[in-house]
């Protein structure tokens, strides 16, 4: 009997994804493929090797050794931000390369409380937006200073972003049945423009 009551209480929680990424195959794995070009990862046992690549040839690709084995990424035409979830005493950590010369910070490094880590990542025109297992929507700059914080009423299933535009989706019902919702929302000011539940 117990069971048959615990069983009615269980969430069908969607897993969160980052688009187009794609699970391990071997040692190796996209963390994004976009219009853009595309980054991905070789893991090895103590360190992994980050490729990014672009599909305009004119760009230059760029490779580094991640310490932190970061496992979600997105590429934007402003630069490219990395993140892992947290794993015993290791914190999540977000990492952000930025591609213009005219960033008065190099990349950036940012690690969240042992409470939080980053679920899914989006590249707007003003800036990173990290969504995080505690659902909050974290808004930063390229300079790496978060300018706005949103709670999301549920846990995120994934996002995207392309200029001044976030596109966002998450579970608003967990108990009983599972609903989505859709937000579409200007960058700045955090306005929205649509949304959608089903």
């Amino acid at each position: 009997m117990s069971r048959m009551v615990d069983s009615l209480f269980e969430s069908n929680t969607q897993v969160s994804f980052q688009p187009g990424a794609t699970p391990y195959q071997g040692d190796r794995r996209y963390l994004s493929f976009t219009s853009l070009g595309l980054i991905y990862t070789i893991k090895t046992d103590d360190v992994s090797n980050v490729s990014v690549e672009f599909h305009d040839r004119s760009q230059r690709p760029f490779h580094f050794v991640d310490h932190h084995h970061f496992d979600c990424a997105c590429l934007g035409e402003s630069g490219a931000i990395f993140s892992n979830e947290m794993s015993g005493s290791n914190p999540s950590t977000l990492f952000f390369k930025p591609f213009d010369s005219w960033s008065t910070k190099d990349d950036w490094t940012i690690e969240f409380d042992m409470m939080e880590s980053a679920k899914v990542l989006a590249l707007t025109g003003k800036g990173p937006v990290v969504a995080t297992d505690q659902n909050y929507l974290r808004f930063f700059s390229y300079s790496g200073i978060q300018n706005y914080i949103r709670c999301l009423n549920g846990p995120i299933v994934s996002m995207a972003g392309s200029r001044k535009l976030l596109f966002i989706v998450y579970q608003a019902g967990v108990v009983f049945h599972s609903k989505f919702s859709f937000l579409l929302t200007a960058r700045r000011p955090m306005s929205r423009l649509y949304y959608y539940e089903c």
